[in-house]
């Protein structure tokens, strides 16, 4: 009989799945059965640019009416995920500080291409095409594939450099404790309450994960997966992820490259490119 996870574990998973969101590009909250409320550090720049940071559920809701309904893409049970509406600024801003022949290679690297494929595509000498992807990086103030490409969803470069691995989404709110159960059936009537709203939360979060990046309904998501892709997103080499996570490097490999067969991509380029298109929501 398989082991049931702990609240503690599911509210572990709802948080790195939001995390992965919000360095995607998305502004994403989700609330607690105790009233606290979990804010990404796009949903918190977005609350913040409005006024002071709800305090409660029903504060973040009236907060959220001035969204665009085009805008909000999850309104769920304690669940809300929405985009920005300057999408695409970082693309104008790019467009006019790189050359055509930098734009043209900056729409291959955001294809998952290689340097060597883009130098045969653009019919470019490699080294030369090596130096156009230098001087894309400088003038767009990035320092690596991943930078650039999530730059196109308007997301700070800076974001990437800063939110670390360790990091946990921002909570906020009032927690609403009361008075312990004298009960043992008071208490484990409380724990049920509160594993029924996490799975609720979850299965919201994960058909929208799903959909938006092109899994399907049928692929579970995997507990190190979140973990994987928000590093991934982050430009960390594949070396650097195993030793952050404290895992084998030959590990990391097999799962990114089992998400990438699932995806039906062939290289983890490509799979960058696929997670800043679904971070990319239209606009």
């Amino acid at each position: 009989m398989k082991q049931q996870e702990s609240i503690p574990g599911m509210k572990r998973r709802l948080v790195e799945w939001c995390e992965l969101l919000d360095a995607t590009g998305w502004c994403v909250t989700f609330s607690f059965s105790d009233g606290a409320i979990c804010l990404g550090k796009n949903a918190e720049a977005a609350l913040l640019a409005q006024g002071d940071l709800p305090e409660s559920w029903d504060q973040l809701l009236a907060a959220l009416s001035t969204v665009p309904l085009a805008n909000r893409h999850l309104m769920g049970h304690g669940l809300q995920i929405w985009s920005e509406s300057s999408t695409g600024h970082a693309d104008k801003e790019a467009t006019g500080i790189l050359t055509p022949r930098e734009r043209l290679i900056l729409h291959w690297l955001r294809q998952g291409k290689s340097g060597p494929e883009i130098s045969i595509i653009v019919s470019c000498a490699k080294r030369t095409t090596e130096k156009h992807i230098s001087n894309i990086y400088r003038k767009l103030g990035v320092t690596n594939r991943a930078m650039a490409v999530f730059l196109k969803s308007g997301m700070p470069q800076t974001q990437l450099c800063q939110n670390d691995a360790s990091a946990a989404l921002k909570t906020v709110g009032t927690r609403q404790d009361g008075q312990p159960a004298t009960t043992r059936s008071g208490e484990a009537a409380q724990q049920r309450n509160e594993r029924k709203n996490l799975e609720i939360t979850w299965l919201e979060l994960s058909a929208f994960v799903k959909a938006r990046f092109f899994l399907g309904p049928e692929i579970p998501l995997k507990k190190l997966d979140a973990r994987l892709l928000i590093e991934l997103v982050k430009g960390r080499p594949i070396h650097a992820i195993a030793s952050g996570l404290g895992i084998r490097r030959d590990t990391v490999e097999k799962r990114l490259y089992a998400i990438c067969l699932q995806l039906g991509l062939e290289n983890n380029r490509q799979l960058l490119s696929t997670l800043a298109r679904s971070g990319s929501p239209p606009s």
